[in-house]
């Protein structure tokens, strides 16, 4: 439950950045680890 729960962040938090890049600089972990994070 806790990784749907960092994956539903994850998604929340690249929205409101608007955007993979900025959602990555803002969490300090890469846009492409995100990406596949939101992917899943």
């Amino acid at each position: 439950m806790a990784t749907d729960l960092d994956d539903l962040k994850a998604f929340v938090a690249v929205a409101r950045a608007r955007g993979f890049r900025e959602a990555a600089r803002t969490a300090g972990t890469s846009a492409s680890r995100l990406s596949d994070t939101v992917r899943r």
